[in-house]
């Protein structure tokens, strides 16, 4: 497990983007993004102690990928069939590169933490591509208690 740390104010939405980009991905590093959402990785950090995670990115035909929606993403419907594709045919991976974080407290306390991908910001993985990675943090007060965040 690694340590990242992002600079998150308390109750401050992000007047700053959070940001890190790549150098143009070498045809190695291409393959194991790649790799990574044929096999539906996710990854997972925690915030105050509550778990956040979610998908590297999709696979989807080249044509699919600007049409997805939010309510699109990840559809259960949609994902039964998938656990690790085997022949991935005509589709292409695609990362996600906009996360937005939504974290809701009361008071001095967080109760609930939402991170989810943003679809318009789908890169296709291919060598020489430079992916540049972003996080919004948005803030809601909430009157739900702490003990009932779990």
């Amino acid at each position: 497990m690694k340590s990242y740390s992002h600079d998150i104010l308390y109750s401050e939405d992000s007047q700053k983007t959070e940001e890190c980009s790549t150098k143009p991905l070498t045809k190695e590093q291409a393959q194991a993004f790649a790799n990574a959402i044929q096999r539906r990785w996710f990854y997972q950090m925690y915030l105050d102690d509550l778990p956040l995670g979610e998908w590297v990115g999709e696979l989807l035909p080249s044509s699919e990928a600007r049409r997805l929606r939010v309510k699109d993403k990840d559809d259960k419907d949609r994902l039964d069939h998938v656990s690790e594709v085997e022949d991935i045919g005509d589709l292409h991976p695609f990362v996600y590169t906009t996360r937005n974080l939504v974290v809701t407290y009361n008071g001095d306390n967080i109760v609930q933490v939402d991170l989810t991908s943003d679809p318009a910001s789908l890169v296709k993985v291919e060598e020489g591509v430079i992916l540049k990675f972003t996080m919004h943090v948005k803030w809601n007060k909430s009157t739900d208690l702490f003990h009932s965040r779990f």
